[in-house]
This record gives structure tokens, sequence and C-alpha cells, in this order.
């Protein structure tokens, strides 16, 4: 009978211990390429990302969130001709270099079939996506301008204007009367998921905070309802979003905006 030498026994034990971990290492490595395989380019704030941002979560779509900080990031990034029109958001997914964050928004709701069931219920989504547009992107200056008591006056006028328009009159309502909670149709698509990034922002300090959704109980529940979907609830726990102040600080930089 052949006895196995200790020595050869511990390099048999060596070599499968290793060959293990190498095994698992390699899964690792393949698992983080293919989850980062999507990134999404942009400063670490709302703005015209976020959008982006909480369609790719709706979809279960992992991805790589990419915050610019400095001008030779920018720079960089612009030597790559990957902005077509020269701006971010720039989500890089399926071999494409895509822009334009309206556009790109479509893209992800067709690709994770959460854009309706019916050309109707894709033509109110786009409808209530541009809605949203008309008054948030304008709104997402506001934490660039003046601080302080004239910013308080700027809020009470955007209160008592765009949000209780397109909220009180148009959103609540709709919602309301849609037995499933949502905006469109029987399950949350990318219209939500655009309403969700506008409601957070306003909803931030030091802008109106949480107090006022109280008013708007269909609103509130869709909010609420839209967070604890488990795939969005993942995504708004890895998060980098920064401060305000940090943010822009961000952005003036890496822009060379100083005015």
């Amino acid at each position: 009978m052949c006895r196995v030498k200790p020595a050869d026994l511990r390099k048999e034990l060596w070599v499968k211990e290793n060959w293990t971990k190498f095994v698992q290492t390699r899964a690792m490595n393949l698992r983080a390429k293919k989850r980062f395989s999507v990134k999404l380019t942009y400063w670490h704030g709302f703005g015209r990302a976020e959008r982006v941002r909480m369609a790719l979560a709706l979809a279960g779509i992992e991805f790589e969130d990419i915050g610019m900080s400095t001008p030779e990031e920018w720079t960089e990034l612009q030597a790559t001709g990957k902005l077509k029109y020269g701006s971010v958001p720039l989500l890089e997914i399926d071999g494409k270099n895509l822009v334009q964050s309206n556009a790109v928004v479509r893209y992800v709701a067709r690709r994770g079939n959460i854009y309706g069931d019916s050309d109707e219920e894709r033509y109110e989504i786009d409808n209530i996506c541009e809605a949203l547009s008309d008054f948030y992107d304008p709104a997402m200056g506001l934490i660039f301008g003046d601080q302080g008591e004239e910013l308080k006056e700027k809020l009470e006028k955007f209160l008592s204007g765009p949000v209780v328009k397109f909220i009180a009159n148009k959103f609540e309502p709709q919602i309301a009367n849609n037995s499933s909670g949502w905006l469109v149709g029987s399950r949350p698509s990318v219209a939500d998921g655009f309403l969700f990034a506008v409601l957070r922002y306003i909803s931030s300090e030091p802008l109106l905070g949480m107090e006022w959704m109280a008013q708007y109980p269909a609103t509130q529940n869709l909010y609420e309802q839209f967070a604890a979907l488990p795939q969005v609830a993942n995504q708004l726990v890895v998060e980098k979003k920064l401060p305000f102040p940090e943010y822009v600080t961000n952005v003036r930089n890496t822009l060379q905006w100083f005015s």
C-alpha cells in the first residue's frame, strides 16, 4: 500500500485551497465587470442625471455612478468624443454612448420594460415626463443662485406656482384616480421615477422639506411606494449623492464656472 507523504498531502491541500480562492476571485471579478459594464457620468447630485438614475434603478440595471469634481476630468471626458452635444449626463450602455437625459430615459424605459403596456400608455408617460421637465429643469438652478432670505422668497413663489399647478391640479388627481396608485397603467414606469426624482429634489433641505407633501396623499403614497420598491431601495442605499453645497462646488469647479 502506497502511503502519501505529509509534504505531498500539504502540497495537494495548498493547491486545492488556492485553486478555490482563484476560482472565487475570478468569479467576483467577472461579476464586478458585469455589474459595472453600465456607467453613468455626471456629478454626484440631482440635476439632469437623477431621472436617469431612477430609470436605471426601476429597470433593475446596476450601474457605476461616476461623479466629476475636477476640470481635468471634464477635459478628459470631452476629449473622448463620447459627448455628442458636449453635455452630460452620459450613459454608457450596450456599447453605446447615450446623451440628452430625456432620450436616455426613454432608451432605458424600452430596454427595461418600464414604459407602459400600450401606445396610449407610452404617450401618457412621455407627456408626463415632458411636463415634469418644464418646471424641474428651471428648478435645478435654485441651489446655484442666491441663498438666505432671497432663496426663501424664490421658494415661496416656486411653491405657490409650479408645485401647486403640477402636483395639486394635475398629478394628485391622476394618481388618486388610478387604482394602481401609479401615474399610468397598472405598474410603475419611468414617469413615476421622474416624479419621484423631482419630489425628492424639491423636498430636500434647504428647499421645501417633506411637510408640504402631506397635503397631497396620493402623491405622497406614490413617493413612498416607489422608494420601497426593492430595486429602488437598493439604489438609494448605495447612492453617492452629495449635500447641495458640495455638489454645487464640484459643478462650478469642474466647469470653471465662478460667476
